[in-house]
């Protein structure tokens, strides 16, 4: 009897061997995985409006991309790796963008016959140094594809909340497009969605683990829920709840300009006459906008925040032609003359400001104020009855953080001036 159970114990050993998944090379991944990844395709008022990656994890048309993808669209298309497409349905499931919060939207489209799918994997079972495999279309370039390193499960805390979320980090290059696309493990298992990349360092990059959505479907099912102009709908809201909450309208004593100020921001005013040769003797009017302390009323020095300075001709003349035109050089020239430590780069740029012609120009040097190189921006207009100067300073590691205020700032800004 013994010999016979070993034979059996031994058949059933060799039987749950050959039905135990087998890891696959790099090349035999892509090649399994690539017909399930899609391109995602939002339109905005019937014009392309950013696109991205998504992968299919249902054969009846279910799609996981990243919703950072989708934002901002009334329409929205998927296109198959050999070259099929099909509108965007609805949307069964997705998380408004916010920092720190799973970004994940689930399409839903419809085809007639079956679609191929990723399977999916445990993200839990994964080991630091496991190879992984990454699809996406970074700036375009479809189904490109890459392999890394996975590192580990990275908690980031949500903005404003006791929320958090679980990336996976790994050293499988990704870049602006590859957002939505499959993180592979090497049984050809999708075990999360590729979403983001530190830039300040080499090769940190995270996906959203793929637990998240096996969440959602369980919790929602796999049928649409909203349409996607109502998914639109309800992150404009959210956009305009949220400006409300971080900006509050500002009109100068003297009725000299209006803008949106961010409500945490302290503002400073200071007037004086600025006495030189004709024709530069001018009244100055300068207000500052900026976070706590990071403006030094004593010295004048701005780390980050916004300085505006208008320069009103004296006893209510107007500046000369003459003295409108030499203004931009004069005022670089000025510029670096008090900061030594800064250079002007060489893309300026000309735009409106409220509908007035400005130029731009960019700065970036370190001073000894802080410890880091800073970047500032400075606009310039010059009118007969004044001459504006703008600066926008921050740390150069800050400049993400700073410019979403900068844009909101200068498209509300509005001259009092006649």
């Amino acid at each position: 009897m013994k010999p016979i159970a070993s034979v059996s114990i031994l058949c059933l050993l060799l039987y749950l061997m050959g039905c135990a998944p087998r890891k696959l090379s790099v090349e035999e991944v892509i090649q399994q995985a690539n017909p399930a990844v899609v391109s995602v395709v939002s339109f905005r008022d019937q014009k392309e409006h950013s696109s991205g990656t998504g992968f299919i994890i249902d054969e009846r048309g279910l799609v996981v991309t990243n919703y950072h993808v989708i934002k901002g669209a009334d329409a929205l298309t998927v296109r198959l790796a050999d070259g099929k497409t099909f509108p965007v349905l609805g949307v069964v499931d997705y998380n408004l963008d916010e920092d720190g919060y799973p970004d994940f939207a689930l399409l839903k489209i419809d085809s007639e016959a079956p679609l191929p799918i990723l399977p999916i994997g445990d993200p839990s079972q994964l080991i630091a140094g496991e190879r992984v495999v990454t699809i996406g279309d970074p700036i375009g370039y479809t189904h490109s594809v890459s392999s890394g390193d996975y590192s580990g499960a990275r908690t980031f805390q949500a903005r404003n909340s006791h929320d958090s979320t679980v990336y996976l980090q790994t050293t499988a290059p990704i870049s602006p497009g590859n957002s939505g696309g499959p993180l592979l493990n090497l049984y050809g298992e999708v075990i999360g969605m590729n979403t983001f990349h530190i830039d300040k360092a080499q090769n940190l990059n995270f996906s959203l683990s793929i637990a998240y959505i096996n969440a959602a479907i369980a919790k929602y099912g796999r049928s649409a829920r909203f349409t996607v102009p109502e998914v639109l709908a309800q992150q404009q809201k959210r956009d305009t709840e949220r400006f409300e909450q971080l900006f509050s309208t500002y009109d100068h004593p003297a009725k000299l300009f209006s803008l949106l100020r961010p409500r945490v921001w302290e503002t400073y005013q200071n007037d004086y006459w600025r006495y030189s040769t004709d024709p530069d003797t001018s009244y100055v009017q300068t207000s500052v906008f900026a976070p706590k302390g990071a403006y030094n009323p004593e010295t004048g020095y701005l780390s980050g925040g916004i300085r505006i300075i208008l320069y009103r001709p004296r006893n209510g003349l107007f500046w000369s032609t003459s003295m409108i035109n030499r203004w931009p050089t004069a005022f670089k020239r000025r510029t670096l003359d008090g900061n030594n430590g800064f250079a002007f780069t060489p893309d300026s740029t000309s735009f409106e400001l409220d509908h007035v012609p400005a130029m731009m120009y960019k700065a970036i040097g370190e001073n000894g104020n802080i410890r880091e190189i800073e970047v500032d921006r400075f606009i310039v207009s010059a009118r007969e009855s004044y001459l504006l100067s703008i600066e926008l300073a921050c740390p150069g590691s800050q400049q993400e953080a700073y410019d979403q205020y900068y844009q909101a700032i200068l498209q509300s800004f509005r001259f009092g001036i006649k």
